[in-house]
């Protein structure tokens, strides 16, 4: 995590700067901490910890609530807090007078091994609930998703019953980091609900599964037959649609592309003619507005009882510049290979080198031909420095090069790429929302869940006190209580 005021060096450290002396935290930091101390979030922690009051000058949920506020706001490197901290007025979030150094690294490890010793799913469920009971907010959809939290260093490998610190798909983008995901279920207001931190191998089909059995464990079946489920595309599996099928959980996803079913449901879609009239989704401009086609039965797998599809057109490719935009795109490439074709001594070697460059292209929207030509090139001299006076200069070279003609494709083509590429699928058994209405749910996923998720997707964790598994899982769900007040 960087430090305030730090400008990054490379991907395995940080250079810290001089930053200006903060007397008073912002005004944001305080209003999160007021709002957590008003929802008994160091109360909670207190109560559910065990820790003595005789041996400790301050308790570990107020220690907590410092990584907290850190991870929020400053998003220091768990190694600076104190010094974070020590730029504050900790009069004001904390509601006493602690001295900064007594959030040292230390100090942070051992609040977070009693939040290990607590069973820390346990606890975040403990305060999310106070959070549900606080503010009153009513539900009738949930949203689960999952995101990954890199740790720099090397950790040993742990028992296979503790959390597995290992690679995995990197939603970061940064295969050589180790990694857990973490795992968030929130209301429509982005409360959460459930949340879990799992191994850094665990794909998210398995996940959802997990959730699925754990919604259906923790909610009364009258409120769970009410409740809609809406997850990415992973949710759809066999596996997963038939625990739906059989806890009475509603759901709405995405219809993965690698169904055939996908590439048949848009068709007809664009068959059928008609779209509704564009539904705005955001007051900014940039982002275009949906068409939605409908509702559809499906009669192929995946299999569950009473499905139905809707065909959102997002309508950006289908501007001036879309078609533009598809071509440019194949072109830009094609040009970029043909640039760092070299020539060659031989016509076979030309050949056999444009056979492999057109297996190589996948082309969709253009025809490419490449014709092996002679060219005949200035010979070089066989020494260096100027020849002698009168020197004959040296025989012309014979190479041989591509003549390409790339044609473009048929129109017909590229309109149903087109249509395909433009549009996506909902595929939902909800029977009692309108599609328009379960767009906007859908919709509703990044407000939810992953946006709260952007907080720490550039949050790789330092393994400074956290070198066991156990004080990594804890430092998990202080990232997703932080969730609570975001």
């Amino acid at each position: 995590m960087p430090v305030a005021g730090a400008r990054r060096l490379a991907p395995s450290g940080w250079r810290v700067e001089a930053a200006e002396p903060i007397s008073r935290p912002s005004g944001v930091m305080t209003a999160a901490s007021w709002m957590l101390r008003q929802m008994g979030f160091v109360s909670t922690l207190d109560a559910l910890l065990p820790w003595d009051p005789k041996q400790c000058k301050l308790s570990p949920g107020t220690r907590l609530l410092a990584l907290t506020l850190c991870v929020l706001f400053d998003r220091a490197a768990l190694c600076n807090v104190q010094q974070v901290l020590a730029r504050q007025d900790l009069s004001i979030p904390f509601g006493s007078a602690p001295q900064a150094a007594d959030f040292n690294d230390d100090a942070l490890g051992r609040a977070l091994d009693k939040l290990a010793r607590a069973r820390p799913a346990r606890v975040f469920h403990t305060v999310a609930a106070q959070v549900w009971a606080h503010e009153r907010v009513p539900f009738d959809t949930l949203h689960g998703d999952t995101t990954a939290v890199a740790l720099y260093g090397s950790y040993p490998a742990p028992e296979p019953e503790l959390l597995q610190i290992v690679p995995g798909f990197s939603k970061e983008h940064r295969p050589d980091l180790r990694q857990v995901g973490l795992g968030l279920v929130s209301g429509p207001e982005g409360i959460p609900l459930l949340a879990d931190v799992h191994d850094g191998n665990l794909s998210d089909n398995a996940w959802n599964g997990t959730i699925i059995a754990e919604l259906a464990r923790v909610l009364p079946e009258q409120t769970l037959r009410a409740i809609l489920y809406t997850a990415d595309c992973k949710l759809v599996t066999p596996n997963n649609l038939r625990a739906l099928h059989d806890t009475g959980l509603h759901w709405l996803s995405r219809l993965p592309e690698t169904y055939d079913l996908a590439t048949t449901l848009k068709q007809r879609a664009w068959a059928g003619g008609s779209w509704d009239a564009p539904a705005p989704l955001s007051p900014r401009r940039s982002l275009p507005a949906l068409r939605v086609r409908g509702r559809g039965p499906q009669r192929r797998p995946p299999a569950s009882p009473g499905r139905s599809a809707l065909s959102l057109h997002r309508g950006a490719l289908h501007g001036p510049a879309g078609p533009c935009l598809l071509i440019a795109e194949e072109t830009a490439a094609v040009h970029q290979a043909l640039t760092a074709a070299p020539s060659f001594p031989t016509a076979e070697q030309a050949d056999a080198a444009a056979a492999a460059l057109l297996s190589k292209l996948t082309l969709r929207y253009h025809t490419l031909q490449l014709a092996t030509a002679p060219i005949t090139l200035p010979g070089k001299r066989p020494t260096r420095g100027r020849p002698p006076k009168g020197a004959p200069p040296p025989p012309p070279v014979t190479r041989f090069i591509w003549n390409a003609n790339l044609r473009p494709a048929d129109a017909t083509d590229l309109q149903r790429e087109i249509e395909d590429r433009s549009c996506f699928l909902l595929i939902t058994d909800e029977p009692r929302r309108s599609a328009r209405e379960l767009l906007a749910v859908y919709k509703r996923q990044q407000t939810a869940v992953e946006i709260p998720f952007h907080r720490t997707k550039a949050l790789p964790v330092a393994p400074m006190f956290l070198e066991r598994p156990e004080r990594v899982r804890a430092m998990g769900y202080v990232l997703l209580m932080a969730y609570v007040a975001f």
